[in-house]
């Protein structure tokens, strides 16, 4: 098994590589400049997440994906787990905003009425991801989180399955970090959870 993440020179992707390098898992990296992949990877993936043939490129039917992408969100995983169902590869793992979390039984967080128009479209983003992600046939997980903040692990995040936990509405990129590093190395995907870090 190999971890090959995606967005690795981010604030959580680095963090990912770190701990997957600490923990002696094999770890490949997947970033648009060669110079900005975190030393502690295998191997360095050097393409852009928005060509398809860049994706297909890097990935193994033994890899086990994380993504810690930002921009071009949608886009990215679709071809992502466009190249996962050609090679064979079955585990996927991701973060994305808690507008993909349950408001109620019916209605998304980002399909409230008052949702922030701020937030709107990187919502209608990470929507179409979740949507991707249920209409496939893999072991998925997604980590959703509130406003994520640079900060090493608390040990303290609260987690939810599909819903968002009560708390501070921020977590840190070492908690999520580590999150997605022990859901990588379950056997089946947990779906989505929510994560918040509890109040005081």
């Amino acid at each position: 098994m190999r971890l090959l993440v995606f967005g690795a020179s981010g604030r959580t992707g680095k963090r990912v590589v770190t701990l997957a390098h600490a923990r002696a898992l094999q770890v490949a990296t997947f970033v648009r400049d060669a110079t900005r992949a975190p030393p502690e990877s295998s191997e360095a993936h050097v393409g852009d997440v928005v060509r398809g043939a860049d994706v297909e490129a890097a990935i193994r039917a033994d890899d086990v994906v994380i993504s810690c992408l930002g921009g071009s969100l949608s886009a990215g995983i679709e071809n992502v787990v466009r190249a996962m169902a050609r090679v064979g590869a079955r585990r996927f793992v991701g973060v994305v905003g808690a507008g993909v979390l349950q408001f109620d039984a019916h209605t998304l967080r980002s399909e409230r009425p008052d949702y922030p128009v701020m937030f709107e479209q990187i919502g209608a983003d990470h929507r179409r991801v979740f949507e991707l992600l249920s209409q496939k046939s893999l072991d998925w997980t997604l980590v959703c989180t509130p406003r994520l903040v640079e900060g090493d692990a608390t040990h303290a995040m609260l987690r939810q399955s599909d819903y968002l936990p009560d708390g501070t509405m921020a977590v840190t990129t070492g908690d999520v970090a580590a999150l997605l590093v022990h859901e990588a190395l379950l056997s089946e995907g947990s779906g989505r959870i929510g994560v918040n870090q509890p109040h005081a």
